[in-house]
Protein backbone atom coordinates (compact mmCIF):
# COMPACT_ATOMS: atom_id res chain seq x y z
CA UNK A 1 0.00 0.00 0.00
CA UNK A 2 2.92 2.77 -0.49
CA UNK A 3 4.94 4.49 1.33
CA UNK A 4 3.63 4.43 4.85
CA UNK A 5 4.38 8.50 5.07
CA UNK A 6 1.87 8.81 2.80
CA UNK A 7 -0.86 7.19 4.04
CA UNK A 8 -4.40 7.80 3.94
CA UNK A 9 -6.33 7.05 6.70
CA UNK A 10 -9.61 6.02 4.89
CA UNK A 11 -9.61 5.55 0.99
CA UNK A 12 -10.86 3.17 -1.30
CA UNK A 13 -8.39 0.87 -3.12
CA UNK A 14 -8.13 -1.57 -6.00
CA UNK A 15 -6.96 -5.25 -4.97
CA UNK A 16 -5.81 -8.24 -7.28
CA UNK A 17 -7.45 -11.31 -6.13
CA UNK A 18 -6.44 -14.78 -6.09
CA UNK A 19 -8.40 -18.22 -7.72
CA UNK A 20 -9.31 -20.73 -5.69
CA UNK A 21 -6.10 -22.91 -5.22
CA UNK A 22 -4.09 -19.74 -4.98
CA UNK A 23 -6.27 -18.02 -2.29
CA UNK A 24 -5.84 -21.22 -0.60
CA UNK A 25 -2.02 -21.47 -0.68
CA UNK A 26 -1.79 -17.90 0.38
CA UNK A 27 -4.36 -17.82 3.28
CA UNK A 28 -2.75 -21.31 5.05
CA UNK A 29 0.50 -19.50 4.63
CA UNK A 30 -0.20 -16.33 5.89
CA UNK A 31 -2.73 -17.76 8.97
CA UNK A 32 0.30 -19.93 9.85
CA UNK A 33 2.70 -16.90 9.83
CA UNK A 34 0.11 -14.76 11.45
CA UNK A 35 -0.26 -17.58 14.31
CA UNK A 36 3.67 -17.67 15.18
CA UNK A 37 3.69 -13.60 15.12
CA UNK A 38 -0.02 -12.25 16.52
CA UNK A 39 -0.89 -10.78 13.76
CA UNK A 40 -4.13 -9.23 12.27
CA UNK A 41 -6.41 -11.18 10.09
CA UNK A 42 -6.64 -9.97 6.61
CA UNK A 43 -7.75 -11.15 3.32
CA UNK A 44 -4.32 -12.09 0.60
CA UNK A 45 -4.98 -9.58 -1.88
CA UNK A 46 -2.39 -7.46 -4.21
CA UNK A 47 -2.83 -3.74 -4.06
CA UNK A 48 -3.24 -2.90 -7.72
CA UNK A 49 -4.04 0.65 -7.51
CA UNK A 50 -4.99 3.57 -4.76
CA UNK A 51 -5.92 5.71 -2.84
CA UNK A 52 -9.22 6.60 -4.75
CA UNK A 53 -10.51 9.86 -3.09
CA UNK A 54 -12.52 10.71 -5.63
CA UNK A 55 -16.02 9.25 -4.39
CA UNK A 56 -17.72 10.76 -7.50
CA UNK A 57 -15.90 8.45 -9.89
CA UNK A 58 -18.29 5.02 -10.96
CA UNK A 59 -15.08 2.55 -10.53
CA UNK A 60 -17.47 -0.25 -10.84
CA UNK A 61 -18.89 0.48 -14.03
CA UNK A 62 -15.32 1.61 -15.47
CA UNK A 63 -13.99 -2.06 -14.21
CA UNK A 64 -17.17 -4.00 -16.05
CA UNK A 65 -16.32 -2.32 -19.45
CA UNK A 66 -12.45 -2.42 -18.98
CA UNK A 67 -11.62 -5.82 -17.93
CA UNK A 68 -13.60 -7.19 -20.30
CA UNK A 69 -9.94 -7.91 -22.43
CA UNK A 70 -7.79 -9.02 -19.28
CA UNK A 71 -7.29 -12.55 -18.74
CA UNK A 72 -6.48 -13.77 -15.55
CA UNK A 73 -2.61 -13.24 -14.69
CA UNK A 74 -0.67 -15.61 -13.36
CA UNK A 75 1.96 -13.68 -10.73
CA UNK A 76 5.94 -15.35 -10.42
CA UNK A 77 6.68 -15.37 -6.78
CA UNK A 78 10.22 -14.53 -5.23
CA UNK A 79 10.19 -15.76 -2.53
CA UNK A 80 9.71 -14.34 0.64
CA UNK A 81 10.69 -10.18 1.82
CA UNK A 82 10.88 -8.40 5.32
CA UNK A 83 10.72 -4.82 6.00
CA UNK A 84 10.53 -2.28 8.83
CA UNK A 85 7.57 -1.09 7.95
CA UNK A 86 3.80 -1.72 9.47
CA UNK A 87 1.72 -2.55 6.03
CA UNK A 88 5.15 -4.46 4.18
CA UNK A 89 6.46 -6.34 7.54
CA UNK A 90 6.76 -9.96 5.94
CA UNK A 91 5.05 -10.54 2.00
CA UNK A 92 5.90 -12.84 -0.79
CA UNK A 93 7.56 -10.39 -3.65
CA UNK A 94 6.03 -11.01 -7.10
CA UNK A 95 7.76 -10.47 -10.11
CA UNK A 96 6.30 -7.66 -12.71
CA UNK A 97 5.25 -8.96 -15.70
CA UNK A 98 3.71 -7.27 -18.91
CA UNK A 99 0.34 -8.51 -18.21
CA UNK A 100 0.58 -6.99 -14.57
CA UNK A 101 2.12 -3.69 -15.53
CA UNK A 102 -0.49 -3.14 -18.33
CA UNK A 103 -3.47 -3.57 -16.01
CA UNK A 104 -1.79 -1.31 -13.46
CA UNK A 105 -0.90 1.29 -15.49
CA UNK A 106 -4.34 1.37 -16.97
CA UNK A 107 -5.95 1.94 -13.59
CA UNK A 108 -3.43 4.33 -12.59
CA UNK A 109 -4.27 6.34 -16.22
CA UNK A 110 -7.60 6.33 -15.81
CA UNK A 111 -7.40 6.77 -11.97
CA UNK A 112 -4.97 9.85 -12.16
CA UNK A 113 -2.29 8.28 -10.21
CA UNK A 114 1.29 7.90 -10.45
CA UNK A 115 2.52 4.02 -11.30
CA UNK A 116 6.07 4.76 -11.22
CA UNK A 117 6.68 3.64 -7.38
CA UNK A 118 4.89 0.47 -8.05
CA UNK A 119 6.30 -2.75 -6.31
CA UNK A 120 3.69 -5.73 -6.37
CA UNK A 121 3.73 -8.14 -3.28
CA UNK A 122 1.47 -10.06 -1.25
CA UNK A 123 1.32 -9.09 2.57
CA UNK A 124 1.63 -12.19 4.69
CA UNK A 125 2.08 -10.01 8.09
CA UNK A 126 1.34 -6.50 9.18
CA UNK A 127 3.05 -5.14 12.12
CA UNK A 128 5.89 -3.65 14.46
CA UNK A 129 8.02 -6.87 15.28
CA UNK A 130 11.97 -7.79 15.55
CA UNK A 131 13.05 -8.63 11.96
CA UNK A 132 14.74 -12.55 14.19
CA UNK A 133 10.96 -13.23 14.64
CA UNK A 134 9.42 -12.68 11.09
CA UNK A 135 12.68 -14.52 9.75
CA UNK A 136 11.90 -17.45 12.45
CA UNK A 137 8.42 -17.57 11.38
CA UNK A 138 9.50 -18.12 8.01
CA UNK A 139 11.89 -20.95 8.64
CA UNK A 140 9.52 -23.82 7.72
CA UNK A 141 7.22 -22.69 5.11
CA UNK A 142 8.29 -22.45 1.16
CA UNK A 143 7.12 -19.78 -0.53
CA UNK A 144 4.98 -20.70 -3.27
CA UNK A 145 6.30 -19.95 -6.79
CA UNK A 146 3.45 -18.50 -8.48
CA UNK A 147 0.10 -17.84 -7.65
CA UNK A 148 -2.83 -16.75 -10.49
CA UNK A 149 -4.60 -13.27 -10.04
CA UNK A 150 -8.45 -14.11 -11.18
CA UNK A 151 -10.29 -10.99 -9.79
CA UNK A 152 -10.11 -7.71 -9.43
CA UNK A 153 -11.93 -5.99 -6.18
CA UNK A 154 -12.85 -2.78 -5.18
CA UNK A 155 -12.01 -2.58 -1.44
CA UNK A 156 -12.87 -0.18 1.00
CA UNK A 157 -9.59 0.52 3.66
CA UNK A 158 -9.14 2.33 6.38
CA UNK A 159 -6.63 2.27 9.31
CA UNK A 160 -8.39 -0.54 11.17
CA UNK A 161 -7.62 -3.45 8.91
CA UNK A 162 -10.39 -5.68 10.37
CA UNK A 163 -13.07 -3.61 9.18
CA UNK A 164 -11.85 -3.56 5.06
CA UNK A 165 -14.59 -4.36 3.36
CA UNK A 166 -14.67 -5.83 -0.21
CA UNK A 167 -17.22 -3.67 -1.93
CA UNK A 168 -17.18 -5.18 -5.23
CA UNK A 169 -15.28 -7.92 -6.93
CA UNK A 170 -14.76 -8.58 -10.89
CA UNK A 171 -13.94 -11.80 -12.42
CA UNK A 172 -10.81 -12.01 -15.27
CA UNK A 173 -11.54 -14.14 -17.82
Amino acid sequence: MGDSSLRISKALYIWGQFEDSSLKELTALKDNINQKLNGPNFEPHLTLSGPILDSALDIDSYLSKHLKSYSRIVLNIDGFEIKNEFFQALFLKVTKNNSLLKLKNSLDKWLELESENFFPHISLFYGNIEESKKQSSIESFLSPNEVVMSKISIVDVNEHINQWKVIKTHNLK
